[in-house]
């Protein structure tokens, strides 16, 4: 995963509102689904295409940034490792951002009832 949150990793052009709330999510994620990854929204990403091919991405229900953090627990699920390296991410200069409240509103959902998963250990 190309990482803004990992050391040598950066942001160029948020506001702090912005930052705050990838911080805050990636935070949120990482208490609830323990997945060790500091940028699970993160979505400059390389996958082994064998290894895709066991992940049954058909199933994946997610839209958004939730999509992001599914695949990242599917990888982690299905026994593969996760890597991050830190990559320098700069806010477009052009069009608009598709984050709305139907998204993280979504992700907050997911990440919740895979968590209380987790601790039911299911």
């Amino acid at each position: 995963i190309g990482s803004r949150w990992v050391a040598d990793g950066k942001i160029q052009n948020w506001s702090k509102f912005r930052e705050h709330l990838s911080r805050g999510a990636n935070a949120y994620t990482n208490v609830l689904l323990s997945l060790g990854v500091k940028d699970s929204t993160s979505g400059f990403r390389i996958y082994d295409a064998e290894f895709l091919k066991k992940m049954d991405i058909l199933t994946i229900k997610s839209e958004g940034y939730c999509f992001q953090i599914e695949m990242t627990r599917r990888v982690i699920s299905r026994g593969g490792s996760v890597g991050e390296i830190p990559i320098v991410f700069i806010e477009r200069e052009h069009g608009v951002s598709k984050m709305s409240f139907g998204i993280a509103f979504e992700a907050v959902l997911r990440i919740t009832a895979w968590g209380f998963l987790r601790i039911i250990g299911r």
